[in-house]
């Protein structure tokens, strides 16, 4: 089990409950994959926007695993400007495993390998929420509108599913309502000033190194 089954984001889940839905009522994901994600499945990469219950994706520690429900929710709904810290993110290629540019949702789980999660957690793998990232160079926030659209895929237990750009992405289990940083069964997002740290020690050649193995497209 990964970090000795420590409470997701130490307990922050009513405080991202609290921020993703406002006094005005206006939805703001905080997590999820952004339309145009595509994922490692028995056929190739698939977009996970068109993903249904019962199709297979492959998963960093468990194979092939069967989608249980796939959840489409715009990024925000609000008629005014969206504040920052609901912004995507654009990540370079090369900063986190990733051979490829990547957009993110805030906090959603990417898993990373570090010599320094090993060093400090007795792994080298470890699951930050993206936001951590933007301590790395050249990562931005982008704005989003109410065009943003993204996708929650779950499974019966959480599980970290590949991407075609080299990331891996937590996605929760179905009994997991709250944000897909969050995960169960042993999956744990590190809260933000630990994946701070650990994304820190990110070198670009180790980040370039991408774990696992993806299909032929």
């Amino acid at each position: 089990m990964m970090f000795g089954g420590r409470t997701p984001l130490y307990g922050a889940r009513e405080g991202i409950r609290e921020r993703r839905r406002q006094g005005d009522g206006n939805l703001r994901r905080m997590s999820g994959l952004v339309y145009g994600t595509r994922v490692a499945t028995p056929s190739g990469w698939r977009s996970a926007e068109g993903l249904v219950a019962g199709d297979w994706v492959l998963t960093f520690d468990n194979g092939m695993q069967r989608v249980t429900q796939v959840d489409h929710a715009p990024v925000w709904t609000g008629e005014r400007r969206c504040p920052r810290e609901f912004w995507m993110l654009d990540v370079p290629a090369g900063l986190c495993g990733n051979h490829a540019y990547l957009r993110l949702m805030p906090e959603q789980g990417v898993m990373v390998e570090s010599d320094a999660a090993e060093m400090l957690l007795g792994d080298p793998f470890s699951i930050v929420p993206a936001r951590a990232l933007e301590v790395l160079p050249d990562v931005t926030r982008v704005p989003v509108d109410a065009q943003n659209m993204c996708v929650t895929l779950r499974f019966a237990t959480a599980q970290v599913a590949f991407s075609e750009a080299g990331a891996m992405y937590l996605c929760p289990g179905s009994g997991d309502i709250t944000d897909a940083s969050e995960g169960d069964d042993g999956y744990r997002a590190l809260p933000i000033e630990e994946a701070r740290v650990i994304v820190t020690g990110l070198t670009r050649p180790a980040a370039q190194r991408t774990a696992g193995c993806c299909p032929a497209a």
